[in-house]
């Protein structure tokens, strides 16, 4: 009885099996379409927040399609795009310049193992405070890409930080190369990143009003900045106690180029880093990129892309979701 009961019931699980065939194959498209459908309102909703602030979503579009086929899959359109309302915000509402330093964004945050709102922002915080246009964006993440390589520090974290120096460094003319050369040594040598930042920023201030030279009976304020740099502004200081010194910074500000102090040579090699830092983004993504989990992203990324808003794949996409939603009205 058993034996005859196996029969029947293998008969009703092929007969099920059967059945359920076209319907996996419906649901299995049903979730195709769904992920393309997401990728195209993703970009959508994008687009209107850029245009919100006065730029062009259909040159944008067309940009960053070609930014992400340049970058081999490293990030894809609704990335770029997704990015792009920030870069917007801080005054790129260009289409051309938000492409440019959305371009160099991405190469940041895949060798500096963040996102590109992320090493964007960081970009658009020195292009303000140095008065520097969107082509310096480039330049600009090849320097942080030589900081991260040069202390302990990812530009993820130097993005989240900048901003507590870059506006004090521009204000005096204090070169971006000699701020991220200070901030490498400092993290290298186990200064706190938050501390590393605040502390220059507070000696910087403390230079330029005179304070500090005032009670170390030297020469020492704006003018040194803007002619011997903050390179040599720091040299004047070599020969003073940890004590001289502590007291006439304050201990903050003393944390903040401590180490600078201490070994001028070592600072000044890393300022010479900086200097030659081209091309430091671009190969520290290859070498991000190289890897398993590099290459998954930019499988992921190229599929999505097939779905960008404007492609031919995209438009074929938004028909058949039509025609879906006709055979569906039919259905009911």
């Amino acid at each position: 009885g058993a034996k005859v009961g196996a029969l029947g019931v293998k008969a009703f699980g092929t007969a099920v099996k059967t059945a359920m065939g076209p319907i996996g194959l419906a649901l299995s498209a049903v979730a195709g379409l769904g992920a393309a459908f997401n990728t195209m309102k993703e970009i959508e909703f994008a687009s209107a927040k850029f245009r919100t602030l006065g730029g062009d979503s259909d040159v944008l579009s067309n940009k960053l399609k070609l930014v992400a086929i340049e970058l081999n899959g490293a990030a894809s359109v609704a990335e770029l795009t997704g990015a792009a309302y920030d870069v917007a915000s801080a005054g790129f509402t260009d289409a051309a310049d938000a492409a440019m330093i959305l371009k160099a964004a991405s190469l940041g945050a895949t060798g500096g193992f963040t996102d590109i709102n992320t090493s964007g922002g960081a970009a658009v915080k020195v292009l303000n405070a140095y008065g520097l246009e969107a082509k310096d964006a480039a330049a600009l993440m090849d320097k942080f890409a030589q900081t991260q390589a040069d202390g302990i520090i990812t530009i993820g974290q130097y993005s989240q930080n900048i901003g507590k120096v870059a506006t004090t460094a521009a204000g005096l003319k204090v070169p971006l190369e000699e701020v991220n050369a200070v901030i490498a040594q400092s993290t290298a040598a186990g200064t706190n990143i938050e501390t590393a930042f605040s502390g220059l920023n507070s000696a910087l201030a403390k230079i330029s009003s005179g304070q500090a030279g005032k009670k170390l009976g030297i020469d020492l304020n704006e003018a040194t900045l803007k002619t011997e740099g903050l390179q040599g502004a720091l040299a004047k200081l070599e020969g003073f106690s940890t004590g001289e010194l502590q007291e006439a910074f304050g201990i903050e500000a003393f944390k903040g180029i401590q180490v600078a102090i201490q070994d001028t040579e070592k600072l000044n090699k890393l300022i010479a880093n900086q200097a030659d830092s081209q091309g430091a983004a671009q190969d520290a993504a290859i070498i991000a990129a190289n890897t398993i989990q590099g290459a998954f992203k930019r499988v992921t990324n190229s599929f999505s892309n097939l779905f960008a808003e404007q492609s031919e794949l995209g438009a074929a996409i938004r028909i058949t979701l039509q025609g879906v939603s006709v055979v569906i009205d039919g259905l009911g």
